[in-house]
Order: C-alpha cells, then structure tokens, then sequence
C-alpha cells in the first residue's frame, strides 16, 4: 500500500499585520486540511497576531521585516526536515480564496506528476508600477508554485536563489522557466493566458474564476486606477464573479482595506452605490438601532433638515446639538411641534461654540453616544451657515448632502439595507462635491502632511492617497458606531479646535481620516448617489474631464503622468511655465533650483502684496489731486 502524497506548504505574509485578516484565516483553514502549514511573517508582527496565526498553522516563523515576502529561497532554507515530503508549495496572502473546491485542483495536478506546477500562467513581463503616484509594486508573495522535494535538493534550486538582478517578486515566472529549460516536467493548473491575456490573474481574473480557478490574485485591486482603466479591468465585475463561484465580497474588502488607499479602492472596487428611491422587496421594518447626531447653527435651515432625518424608519432617536440656550429652546419647541410618529426620544444639548463646529460637536460633546454600545447606526448631519458662498453653491450643497443620504422612505431603507448585506461595512456617504466647488484635485485642502502625522499618532497605518482622499467632504454620512470608534475613543477636547490657530482645520482632519480610521480597524466605505444626482454629477464630470485631457496626447493613465511630472502649474506665469519645462525636459536642474522656487513662493506673494499696495497708494494720491483742483 502507497503512502499518501504529504506536503508543506510555505504561506509568506507580506509586511506587518496589525490585525488577521479573515481572508487569511479562510486561506488557512482549506490549506491546513491538506497540508503541513508554515506561516513566514514579519519579525514585528505582533504576539496577538502570531498566536492566532499559531492556531491555524503547524508553525509560525518570524523573519527579518527586511527580508522579501518572495524570497522563498531563504524561507525554505529555515525549514530543518523536508524528509517525508513530497512537494514543497510556496505562496501566501496575495490571494482570496478558495472560491470553489482547492483540493479538486491539487489532486487534478498531483496526479499529473509534474516536478513543478503553477496555479496560472504568469506574464513576461510584471505589470506597470507607479511610484510617483503612490502604487509600487508591492513586495507580495507569490500567488501558487509548486515544487517537488527532489527540485528543492538539486543545485538548480540553489543556483536559482543566488542568482543576481531579478527581484524575489518577479522569481516566480523565473522558476517556470528556468525548469522547463532544464528538462524538468513542468505544468499550469489553469492556462488561458496565451488565449486570453499575457496575465490573466492581473487582467481577466474573472475568466479564471470562470474556468474554475479556486484562487483569485490580490494584485488587480492594487495598482493605480488609470492603469486598470486602460486594459478594462473592471473591479465590480471581479468580485461579482468571485461571488458567483461561492467567494464572499466581505472578505476581499476585509483583505484590502488596510494596504490600498480608501479613494483607491473606491474607485477600483466599483464601491459608488446608486439607489432607488423605492423600497425593494426584501426590505422590512428596520430592527437596527439608529441614532442622529445633528448640529444646528442656522435655525432656518432646520426644518428643511428635521423634514429628511423623517424618512429614517421609526424608532430613531435624535440628539440635537446647538452653541446657546436660547437656540435650544427654540429647537425644542420646533421638533416636539412636528409631532413626529417616528421619532423615539429627543434631547438637545448646549455645546460650546468652537470652529470645529459639528466635528467638536460629534467627538467631544456626543462623544458618550458614539462610544456607549446602545447603537448600530449613527446618522450625522448638520444645518449650518456657509457666509463666504453664493446662493446657488449653498443651495446644491444642502441638496446633495441631504438627497443622497436621506432622499426618500425607500432610498434610506436602500441605504440601510447595505449594513445589513455587509456586516464590515463602515460608514456610506455622498461622493466629493464638484459642482459649485473646486475641490477636486485639492481635496486635501493642504492638510496631507498634518493628516499622516494625525494618522500615525492614531495608530494608523492605512496609505494615504496622494491628490485627493476619499472622505464625507459635506460632514454628513452614516456609520456604525465601531467604525468612528479609533477617533472617537481619543480624548479630544474643545480646546483642541482652537490650539495653535487650527481652527476648523481639525475637524477637516477628521473628515478626511474617518475612512482610514474606520480601514485600520477592517471596515470600507461605500459611497451612494440618488439617480438624480448620479445624472447630474457625471454628466459634468465628464464634461470637465474631457477639457481637462484636450490638449495631451495618449491613455488618460498616460496624461494623468505627464501631468504629474509637470507639477504645479501656480497661475500659469513665466516663472511656474518654466519650472514646468524643466521638470519634464530637464529633472535634475529642476531638482537643484527646486529651493529657490520653493523662497520664490513665499518673496512673490510679498512683492505682489507690496505692489498692489504701491498702485493704490498712487491711485490715492491722483484721486486727492484730482479733487484739490476741482475744489479749487
């Protein structure tokens, strides 16, 4: 009687995690059935981590945080007592799965009795990376090669591993081919790349799925967005068929919310929700506890507010808060006098008058509510002032915020039935507001650098995206209490909005580290449009990106680079034009002048101030001239 095929599977962990992933865990627990498990992880990865990781596997083994997640080489090395196996399978957390049966699969290829085989056919060539913008190649395991002992033994295993000049990440298409140059028998589980694509686990992973693949490649959902453009490589369509073959979405969010930036993954993912107005069939009453959470400055704006937090399902409770007594008492009175049926309880609290407004508001006079456990879901909003915009800007602004979070019984019911179809689901809110507002392309509004040092005092590790992150610009949204809870649990106070000048700055910080927030902790964000502001808000943003690519040749990825490379182009002066010019023509000068550019921002404002201050100065005195003589 034969012995049973034994094997090790070697399962690299890529960077430090500060939490499991449920991803992992799934992985894990199909391969622990079948194999002897040895994890690789980070050597700062923390004990918490180790230990659960230790229950999933045979053995959990620490390396250099300096060391590759690729570099199997040295990671096989580490393993005393490869006797008694037959195969040796390297790969780690660079894919979700298994969606369908993993086992049919190995059992498929052990039987083929190749000295080595992969899960896919790898690509000539890896994809395109973007480290300007914020995407290298990440330094990822390998997706799935396995390799028979007696390989792991020969000196062509050795002389693979210290060879020079091709990085550990790009070794697995290497091995193939270095094998199969050998006279090794070499095979591919799942091989539609010379039909479909070069890549088919980067460019059409649904098509592998499709075929049967049980492993789906991490990597489509993190390279930068105008690449996956150009090729067509749609993120919704993706997870949709991961789910068709028994994979659920909840885990691929789980797996990526804390390694791609938030706006990132919002666009890749596909993550914009447009919801009907009307009620669909599988809702019922809400058995979620919801609370609002609504500041109030500008009283003529409240009964517009109080009219649309009314279509939340009944047995919400309300919590109002105000910067003055008498403010309060007139709040009291104009909600108690709506006689609301669904409202549950109200209270009105006096807050003082701070410029984080509704953000010193939420995390430091409702604070108790955030974090008291009584609540699924907390509703935000606001009526405000906004002095400095015009009538048509104001107007929209409160159309949008409060249309897309609370436009009718049925479009809220929608809104709802997302947390309840996705248990890690954070926070949903209106996407950034273009029309009347030029926040696009500054959506950080200058605060990058203090919201990455905001963000590792909280503990934060999620990346930041570089133009613009993806945030509640408005101050409105609805989320799950746990997901505001990395914030809200830091004791800020009200004398934090006034410290050192920074003003409402932060409270625009908060706005903008919510979802990095609410990612660190394993929850995503989902944006949601009515039909209405979903036609309106594309049909311009259409428009203003076909303007904006007129005058650059090539791929909308290819124009974005040009002008990324061009930099900041100030008002278009002589001076900004050249720099521009240097850049692209010229980067090392452009490097050695960039200091004196950098004190040409802060002389030239001077010199403008200096001179305008000169004209009127002249003016005055021709005016004064002027009426001397008419005087006389």
């Amino acid at each position: 009687m034969s012995r049973p095929h034994e094997r090790i599977v070697v399962y690299s962990v890529e960077g430090v995690l500060s939490r499991l992933p449920r991803y992992v865990v799934t992985a894990l627990q199909a391969l622990s059935s079948s194999a002897t498990v040895w994890v690789f992880v980070a050597d700062e990865t923390p004990g918490e981590v180790r230990e659960a990781l230790a229950s999933l596997a045979d053995s959990v083994v620490q390396r250099p945080s300096t060391e590759s997640a690729a570099d199997y080489g040295a990671m096989v090395a580490r393993i005393t007592d490869l006797s008694g196996y037959d195969e040796v399978v390297l790969t780690g957390d660079s894919w979700f799965g298994p969606a369908g049966d993993l086992g049919a699969t190995i059992d498929r290829m052990t039987a083929r009795g190749h000295d080595s085989w992969q899960m896919v056919r790898m690509g000539s060539t890896p994809p395109e990376e973007f480290a300007d913008e914020g995407f290298p190649r990440p330094d990822a395991p390998w997706l799935w090669t396995s390799v028979r002992t007696d390989v792991v033994r020969s000196p062509l295993w050795e002389r693979f591993w210290a060879a020079d000049g091709v990085p550990p990440t790009e070794r697995e298409r290497e091995l193939y081919e270095r094998l199969s140059e050998s006279g090794r028998s070499v095979g591919i589980a799942f091989d539609i790349g010379d039909r479909i694509h070069a890549d088919p686990s980067v460019f059409v992973p649904d098509a592998l799925l499709e075929a049967g693949c049980p492993l789906l490649s991490r990597l489509p959902f993190r390279l930068y967005p105008p690449y996956l453009d150009r090729f067509a490589v749609v993120g919704r369509e993706i997870v949709a068929a991961a789910e068709a073959a028994g994979y659920p979405s909840d885990l691929i969010w789980d797996g990526l919310v804390g390694s791609v930036p938030p706006k990132a993954l919002n666009t890749v993912g596909g993550m914009l929700e447009v919801l009907p107005d009307s009620a669909g069939q599988k809702q019922s009453e809400s058995a979620l506890r919801i609370v609002v959470l609504a500041h109030v400055s500008d009283l003529p704006g409240a009964e517009d507010l109080f009219g649309k937090v009314d279509n939340l399902p009944p047995g919400y409770d309300l919590v109002v808060t105000t910067g003055n007594g008498l403010d309060a008492a007139r709040l009291q009175r104009l909600i108690e006098a709506r006689e609301s049926p669904r409202l549950r309880r109200l209270e009105v609290r006096v807050t003082p008058k701070s410029p984080g407004r509704d953000m010193s508001d939420l995390f430091v006079g409702c604070r108790d509510i955030v974090l008291g456990g009584e609540y699924d879901l907390l509703l935000k909003v606001h009526a405000r002032a906004a002095p400095h915009k015009t009538m048509n800007a104001l107007r929209y602004f409160r159309r949008y915020q409060l249309e897309n979070l609370l436009e009718t019984e049925g479009y809220v019911r929608n809104a709802i039935d997302l947390f309840r179809d996705e248990p890690q689901l954070g926070a949903v809110f209106p996407p950034m507001m273009h029309i009347g507002y030029g926040t696009m392309g500054k959506g950080w509004a200058g605060l990058r650098d203090q919201a990455a040092t905001l963000a590792a005092k909280l503990g934060i590790t999620v990346p930041l995206d570089r133009v613009s992150p993806l945030a509640p610009y408005g101050g409105m949204w609805i989320a799950r209490p746990d997901a505001l809870r990395r914030l809200a649990s830091h004791t800020w106070s009200h004398r934090d909005y006034d410290r050192r000048g920074m003003g409402e700055r932060l409270g625009r910080l908060q706005e903008r580290l919510l979802p990095l927030a609410a990612a660190q902790d394993g929850y995503h964000m989902r944006t949601i449009l009515t039909s209405e502001h979903a036609s309106i808000s594309y049909s311009a943003l259409e428009y203003k990106a076909d303007q904006l690519l007129s005058t650059t040749r090539g791929w909308p990825v290819e124009q974005i680079q040009l002008l990324h490379r061009a930099g900041w182009t100030g008002y278009g002066g002589v001076v900004a034009l050249t720099r521009m010019y240097l850049r692209l023509n010229h980067p090392r000068i452009a490097r050695r002048t960039a200091p004196l550019y950098r004190v040409g921002l802060r002389i030239f404002p001077l010199v403008a101030m200096a001179r305008r201050g000169v004209r009127a100065s002249v003016v005055r005195a021709r005016r004064v001239r002027t009426e001397s003589r008419e005087d006389r």
